[in-house]
């Protein structure tokens, strides 16, 4: 017999691929943190990031009135005034100024990009504990609740989180943290962030947005569905 062949090798694949541009959690902590603030208003504690130097989003449900001041609290040290400018209390968002800030914005992503299983991170203030660094995972993208289609994920969520930004792998804000599901441990509801270009700029391309309108009528056939089985139960 003659000397045996050998095949080429095979070409290396690059186990990096699948998380090109993933950051960890220290790295996006490090990048988003020192966006991020703390609100408190009488006996109500939240969360919040900032959208512009002097501008931050967070709900509705944490901030004070339009007209009366709060106390901000930013992670450098500094204690600031906030005052509510929008509200929208159908989607449980608002909008505080905070002359002096002078903060670094953070970046919006895609949330429409987002995989059951991808990692999130949010930061917030629960139980007063201020700046709380979170890991999570995605559990479902648009979940439906009184009509709106929420991120599930799959972490802690305490009192004080709420307002807090939820950022994807590469540390970019799709959703604001919401809501706990009652009588669960470890699930959490996020607004998604398109919902939020009722008080401010949300940039998106044009297959973003297609992809954004895909989710919303999906949402509301779940939202149809399930009060047309609420209607054969009751009826």
């Amino acid at each position: 017999a003659g000397p045996p062949e050998f095949l080429p090798p095979l070409p290396r694949v690059s186990r990096e691929a699948p998380t090109e541009g993933v950051l960890s959690t220290q790295e996006i902590s490090q990048l988003a943190s020192p966006s991020t603030l703390s609100l408190r208003c009488g006996g109500k504690t939240g969360s919040g990031f900032f959208v512009d130097k002097e501008l931050a989003l967070t709900n509705e449900h944490v901030v004070c009135p339009p007209g009366k001041a709060m106390t901000v609290l930013l992670p450098d040290g500094r204690q600031l005034l906030g005052e509510t400018i929008e509200l929208d209390a159908d989607l449980d968002l608002a909008t505080v100024r905070v002359v002096g800030a002078n903060a670094t914005p953070l970046k919006l992503g895609d949330v429409t990009l987002l995989r059951p299983g991808d990692p999130l991170v949010f930061i917030g203030s629960p139980k007063g504990l201020d700046f709380t660094v979170h890991e999570g995972k995605v559990g479902f993208v648009g979940r439906q609740y009184l009509g709106t289609g929420y991120v599930q994920f799959n972490a802690s969520v305490n009192p004080g989180n709420s307002g807090g930004p939820l950022l994807n792998g590469r540390g970019e804000v799709v959703g604001v943290v919401s809501m706990k599901i009652e009588n669960a441990d470890g699930l959490g509801l996020a607004l998604p962030i398109p919902y939020a270009s009722k008080l401010i700029p949300v940039p998106a391309v044009p297959e973003a947005e297609g992809r954004w309108q895909e989710l919303l009528a999906r949402v509301a056939r779940d939202e149809e569905r399930e009060l047309r089985q609420f209607r054969e139960e009751t009826s």
